[in-house]
């Protein structure tokens, strides 16, 4: 746990995703130290249930990256353009070398791994991200595609990079109607990262004058909108 977190974490899932939800809640209060805010989030036809890790600002997911220690906060003040998920497995190794180290640990990236991994073998999807005013179209975020610790830390990590730029120009299309062009498998809006460190949201705008046309929402791995 990190002093003074700062918010409370939301945590998103179907009726068939409560006993990993249980667990999430125990791990999301060692580091938050504050239990998380409960969303029952309603099964649609098909396959959609869903797990997610939700904080309502940026700035969280930018505690949670310094939660996960220095070398992880320095990888985040990089944020270097062509090496974005090239130092992620070496940070790993840090953070557990920290917390062999540690007398005790209230939490490590492996226990968040098995989480995901237990998540998307009952066939739920996993996903980091922001909770939308009144569960608006089922949130937004990253499914996470594996459950390495690797792909947890690195998921993180993005959130925190990109997540100030993205809030204020994601908040104003949805104020004016816009939705999602893409979803992940829960049905959520979909954060896409590519393997370079830019972040791709597609919106669809719902506006008189330019109804159903598409606007991609890029930002570079600086954390600025292309």
């Amino acid at each position: 746990m990190i002093s003074e977190f700062p918010e409370t974490a939301v945590l998103g899932s179907t009726a068939s995703s409560r006993s990993v939800a249980l667990r999430s809640e125990e791990i999301l209060t060692k580091i938050t130290g504050r239990r998380p805010v409960h969303l029952d989030i309603p099964s649609l036809a098909g396959p959609n249930d869903t797990i997610q890790w939700l904080f309502e600002s940026g700035v969280a997911w930018v505690a949670l990256a310094i939660a996960l220690g220095k070398p992880f906060f320095d990888e985040l003040q990089k944020r270097a353009a062509g090496a974005f998920w090239e130092h992620i497995a070496e940070l790993v190794k840090h953070r557990r070398e920290a917390e062999a180290r540690a007398p005790q640990v209230d939490w490590t990236l492996d226990e968040i791994a098995a989480i995901c991994a237990d998540a998307q073998a009952a066939g739920d999807a996993v996903i980091f991200g922001f909770r939308l005013p009144g569960g608006r179209e089922r949130n937004i975020g990253i499914q996470l595609k594996g459950s390495t610790p690797e792909e947890v830390a690195g998921t993180i990590i993005a959130l925190a990079n990109f997540a100030p730029e993205l809030e204020g120009r994601l908040g104003q299309m949805l104020k004016d109607n816009a939705r999602f062009a893409q979803t992940n498998d829960d049905l959520s809006g979909k954060i896409a990262l590519t393997d370079k460190g830019y972040t791709i949201v597609r919106m669809q705008l719902a506006n008189a004058e330019r109804s159903g046309e598409q606007i991609i929402l890029r930002i570079n791995p600086d954390g600025q909108m292309d």
